[in-house]
């Protein structure tokens, strides 16, 4: 009876720490599902065809810990070489009610191996706690040649400025 009990409570809790998410559909084709995995997002990457691909991505000190994802976007792809989304969540609340219902976004390249994948951009688009703001639009994508444009009315470089920025996506799925 009593390892019955621990098992049960063994299921109960791998359900508690993998949250079911969402899914969003790929420009070739196939879909990216997202869910949270222990504080993390969990990518399944399937391309038509091809066998699926986990990813886990880190978040940064100030996304409400353990929190699900509030929206996954796929910005753009080079098909078979990388995918660019974005990804929101909610803000970790700071003191006298900062950032209560604020919001943490980022950009991220996903470079695609034969059977892998690895982040190689993480770039926050927006953020309550680090006072970023994106224009409107502030996320351009260019299919030939690959690029990303991004334009903020408060950019992370410039304390608060106006700053843009252009992300090229080489021949090898890799940020440029």
């Amino acid at each position: 009876m009593r390892t019955v009990c621990w098992l049960s409570f063994a299921l109960l809790l791998s359900a508690v720490a993998v949250s079911a998410q969402g899914s969003v559909p790929l420009p070739s084709g196939g879909s990216v599902r997202y869910s949270t995995e222990n504080s993390r997002t969990r990518l399944e990457i399937q391309a038509r065809g091809a066998k699926p691909i986990t990813l886990l991505l880190d978040r940064d000190k100030f996304v409400l810990p353990g929190a699900d994802a509030l929206t996954v976007h796929v910005i753009g792809e080079v098909k078979h070489r990388a995918i660019v989304l974005t990804d929101t969540y909610p803000s970790r609340p700071a003191g006298m009610s900062l950032c209560q219902a604020g919001e943490e976004r980022f950009l991220r390249v996903i470079t695609l191996g034969r059977h892998s994948a690895s982040e190689t951009l993480r770039l926050k688009l927006e953020s309550c706690r680090e006072n970023l703001e994106l224009a409107s639009p502030g996320l351009e994508w260019q299919q030939q040649p690959p690029l990303v444009r991004i334009h903020w009315l408060a950019g992370p470089s410039k304390s608060g400025s106006p700053e843009q920025r252009v992300i090229r996506i080489g021949a090898d799925g890799r940020p440029r």
